[in-house]
């Protein structure tokens, strides 16, 4: 078994992952500032981790954990992680995710880690109509501006250094553990608090927007199949990691209304977002082919997945 860090791993997505991990029987050390994360998502295997509340982008701490640690592969998903959190702060969120970034590659190289994932974005894409990892692309926002100089600081530090790594164009993430992220969480998780609470369900436009959802689980399997892939497809890969499917969001509100068994209340509002991007949809062949990936859970199983863990949780 391997010695695995996860930088955000008390967020949404890193608390999945290192379950997995810890169930797979990897030795797990986690990061996190608790920005966006909370201890909260790593009750269930907090015996069975290391953790740090620290931030990745301190290069000296960080390189000491993985000297300590003897970590073998990190799974990078630190740092700003939407739009919404560049506003206004638009040079400290390039800070986090490209200049940090960057620090991070250093200590890989440094320390001869054997492979790095991280999380990229689908954001980078914005209207464009072919989402292929190869198409050309001009990042809407600041936040896709970052992922996309992410991409290609890896490809520079596998050209100059042979650092190893993956980077993911997550599409649109939902499942359980995001409750802490409030404002920032995924569209699914914000509806479904808001149906449950009896609340509006605000909706930009006329909700003929569309999104490609992928469940939090697969999208983990995705990550894990990077650590397991051959070397040639770690020469700063970058993959697309959605379902292939998309949905507008009145049919995605309509599947929350079938599986919570309550009414929506739909708001209908002017979209106040420049540069708003109105379709997603993941070209997915490139994963499928190079890592094995194929997603297990459609956007109805996966809603019902989450409903079922809200009811846990509640009840």
């Amino acid at each position: 078994m391997s010695s695995i860090l996860i930088t955000g791993g008390a967020g949404f997505i890193g608390s999945h992952l290192a379950e997995q991990l810890v169930k797979a029987g990897h030795n797990v050390v986690v990061m996190d500032n608790l920005f966006l994360g909370t201890e909260d998502n790593l009750k269930a295997i907090r015996e069975s981790i290391v953790f740090y509340k620290h931030g990745y982008e301190d290069k000296a701490f960080l390189l000491g954990i993985v000297k300590k640690h003897r970590i073998e592969y990190i799974y990078h998903l630190a740092g700003y992680s939407s739009a919404p959190m560049f506003d206004g702060k638009e040079a400290h969120g390039m800070m986090m995710n490209v200049v940090g970034f960057i620090g991070l590659l250093d200590v890989c190289r440094d320390m001869n880690v054997k492979r790095l994932m991280y999380a990229s974005s689908s954001s980078i894409y914005g209207d464009a109509k072919f989402q292929v990892e190869d198409a050309k692309v001009k990042p809407p926002n600041f936040y896709a501006l970052s992922k996309y100089a992410m991409e290609h600081a890896a490809r520079l530090y596998f050209d100059l250094y042979k650092v190893q790594s993956i980077g993911y164009r997550f599409f649109s993430v939902y499942g359980r553990n995001e409750v802490h992220k409030k404002q920032f969480a995924n569209l699914i998780s914000q509806f479904l608090w808001a149906i449950e609470a009896g609340k509006d369900v605000v909706i930009y436009g006329d909700g003929t927007q569309s999104r490609d959802f992928i469940y939090v689980l697969d999208l983990c399997n995705a990550l894990i199949l990077g650590m397991k892939a051959g070397e040639c497809y770690a020469r700063a890969g970058v993959y697309n990691v959605g379902t292939s499917e998309t949905f507008n969001l009145n049919d995605m509100i309509d599947v929350l209304e079938e599986m919570t068994g309550k009414k929506a209340l739909r708001k209908y509002v002017a979209n106040p977002i420049k540069n708003y991007v109105t379709v997603t949809k993941a070209d997915t062949a490139k994963a499928k082919r190079d890592l094995g990936f194929v997603p297990q859970f459609s956007l109805k199983q996966g809603i019902s997945h989450l409903v079922s863990a809200r009811k846990i949780i509640h009840s």
